[in-house]
Parts: C-alpha cells; structure tokens; sequence
C-alpha cells in the first residue's frame, strides 16, 4: 500500500459522513483533493507507513522465495513425458530390462518423480523418402506385458525425433540420435557432377536518361551543395531547363544502355533454360509457376505535338521565363499560345520536323510493343496460375474497395 491508499482509510473511518451514498467516482475524487490540499508535513505519517510497509513486504517476500526453493527438487528432469530416454543402471530393476536399450515415457509425475515406461524395438531401416534419417533404425514401441515402473532419477533423456507422427503412439516411428546432433534434411539432393553449375544472375535493369543526367550533373557540382531536398530541387529544375537537343544524349545513352540489357536477358533466359534443363531434381520441389515474374511490356509513350515541342523550347529562354515568371497556368498558356499562332510556316517548320522523327520512332516501338504484348499473352495462357501474396489469377493486387461515404460526407 502506498501513502495514499493509508490516508484514505484513515479519512474513511473519521468522516463517514462525507462520503456516505456517494459513488465509487465521486469518492475517489473527493479523495484525491483531500490528497492534495495536505501539506508535506501532514502527509509525512503516511508516507512513513508506506515505507515501513514495503520494508515488511520484502523481508516476508525473502522468507517466502527461501521456503518455495526448499520444495522444489534440484538435479531432476521434470519435463520427461512423451520423451525417449535410457536407464542409467538395471540394478535392482526386473530381468527384462537388459533386453531393451531405449525407452518411451508414456506416464510422468513431477511431484512424486515418478514414470511409467513402454520400451522401444527396431523394425527396420528408414528409406530414401526420409533423407534426414535415410539409412537408419526405426523405432516403435513395444508390445504391452513389458511396461516399467521406475523413477526419474534412473532415466537420461536421448536426442530423438519423430518421423511418422500419429495420434496413436503404437503406430509412431522414431529415429534415436543417441550421442550425435540430428542431420537437417537437405531441400533436395544435388549430383556431384551438377554442384559445380551455378544458376545464371539476372542482369540489373538499366538506368533512364533522367537519371543519368542525375548522376552526370553530380559529378560536375559541388558535393557540399548537393544535399537533401535542396539537391533534389536543384536537378528538377535544371533538368526542366533542358532543351530537346540537350537531352538528346542522355536520351542516346539510355537506348544504347537499353540495347545491351535485352542482348544480356536473351543469354540470362537461354542460360537458366540450360540450368533448369541440366538440374531436373530442383523441378520436382518447385512450386507452380508465379505469373507475377512475366511483366506485362510497357506501352511506348506517345510523341509530343510540334505545339509541346515549342512550349519546351521557348520556356528555356530567359525573356519568356520573366515573362511567365508569377502568372498562373491559364495565363501562361494563353502567352505561349499567342506566340504560336503568331509565327510563320518556315518557323514552325523545325518543330514540325522533329515531331515527324519522334512520331517515325513512335511507330516503330509500337509494333515493338506489339509483339512483345502478343508473347506476353500466349506465355500467360500457358501459365498455372497460383495466387499468393495477395496476387489475384490476373497477375495483378487486387484494389481495395472505397470506404463508403459517411452522412456528414453525403450533406
């Protein structure tokens, strides 16, 4: 009990009157207040009879760890039910007890130290099915008329484990690891002549022209200015302010970078088809194919307007920046409008050309496209579909539905 718990009592039998027909809530608030408005002097008798309280509390907890300690037995196995174990000496037990060398606990009394044992027979030998204990006794229990009464003190517990659980304990199989640690089993065996094959490593998909231009900028900046959000600031608006033509090299290289990812996943597809092909034991163990590992191809983004063209390559010159700097999206395309309609056939004739080489390179990653799609679709129907991980037959996460509006929501 602590201080406040004796000041509450001691103010109960003093002033029953206070507190009498109020509510449990009421009185524990009227408590409280009384608690507080005490000065320390007023609460030092109670808190002394805390202290003397916790003082008494511990010496009784000492005495009472010391007599809990005296019953329980020290030395002794007391978790010895359902386990295998072994005598340590037959003298004075019955004559039958040479006979067997392991023995099942089928009954065991912790108070009394007390088990009763059914000894254990071999029956054959494990097979391959059993790769953890391939080539090893099995052990079942015996029949009744050779069960034994004896007490823990005489058993050793031996490392075992069940191979063939049942709910019946005549009908389970065990495997004795009598001084040895238990093999684990393998996932599946490997030839000696395949172990030397490695499976095949997916290539790293290649980087776009943003980021590479990302890490080209990097590298010319100072490193003290590039950190955090303000580095992230600095690369978008440098990278907005790029023309076609500047991008036109990152763009290059993302190509090139791209052309060598699908050489490398042509080889990776034909070297794991190999490897697949030379271990036929992995096959057996694996599960039906996921059809979330066949990406569905992307669709080419479509080619920019001669319009878009213009828009990006005015927008970088400094007299249109000051000009649209402050005005809002509306008026700014209104301006960048303007200008277009009033330019000329031989000024807009640059865009327009650009327009036709991007809309030629358009048409030819669509029919890239195309056929990438058509393989997809005949490689998905002839998937087995598993879903898992929440991955509906689709090959796609399933949406989650909308919460529906509340009537605050709907007024």
């Amino acid at each position: 009990m602590n201080a406040f718990h004796f000041f509450s009592a001691d103010f109960r039998s003093n002033k029953k009157e206070l507190l009498q027909g109020v509510r449990l809530g009421e009185c524990t608030k009227i408590l409280t207040q009384e608690w507080k408005k005490l000065s320390d002097r007023e609460k030092a008798p109670y808190l002394e009879k805390s202290k003397e309280m916790r003082i008494v509390y511990a010496k009784e907890m000492e005495e009472y760890k010391k007599e809990v300690s005296k019953l329980t037995p020290v030395g002794i196995d007391t978790s010895l039910l359902e386990q295998v174990v072994k005598l340590k000496s037959n003298v004075g037990a019955q004559s039958f007890t040479s006979k067997f060398q392991y023995w099942y606990v089928l009954t065991f009394i912790p108070d009394l130290q007390w088990v009763h044992l059914i000894p254990l027979k071999k029956v054959g030998v494990f097979g391959p099915e059993y790769p953890e204990a391939h080539g090893r006794t099995i052990w079942m229990i015996e029949d009744e008329g050779n069960e034994l009464d004896t007490t823990a003190a005489m058993c050793t517990v031996v490392k075992s484990q069940t191979i063939a659980n049942s709910e019946d304990a005549d009908d389970e199989q065990w495997v004795i690891f009598d001084g040895e640690k238990p093999k684990l089993a393998p996932i599946f065996a490997v030839p000696k002549a395949l172990q030397a094959l490695k499976e095949p490593i997916k290539p790293t998909n290649p980087p776009n022209s943003n980021s590479l231009f990302c890490a080209d900028a990097k590298t010319k900046t100072n490193i003290e200015e590039l950190k955090g959000k303000k580095c992230q600031e600095n690369l978008f608006r440098s990278l907005d302010s790029l023309n076609m033509d500047q991008k036109r090299p990152y763009r290059e290289q993302e190509a090139k970078l791209q052309s060598s990812y699908e050489k490398e996943m042509e080889k990776y597809r034909t070297d794991l088809a190999e490897w697949e092909r030379q271990r036929p034991d992995t096959k057996p163990l694996l599960e039906p194919f996921d059809v979330t590992t066949i990406k569905e191809p992307y669709e080419p983004k479509k080619c920019p307007s001669s319009y878009s063209i213009f828009c990006a390559d005015v927008k970088t010159k400094p007299h249109i920046k000051e000009e649209l700097k402050g005005k809002s999206r509306s008026e700014r395309a209104d301006i960048l409008s303007k200008l277009w309609h009033c330019m000329d056939d031989d000024q807009k004739r640059p865009y327009r050309k650009q327009e036709a080489k991007l809309q030629s390179s358009y048409e030819k990653e669509m029919k890239k496209y195309r056929a990438s799609l058509e393989e997809w679709k005949r490689r998905i129907s002839n998937v087995q579909f598993r879903p898992h991980h929440g991955i509906n037959q689709m090959g796609k996460e399933p949406t989650k539905p909308k919460k529906y509006p509340t009537s605050y929501s709907l007024f």
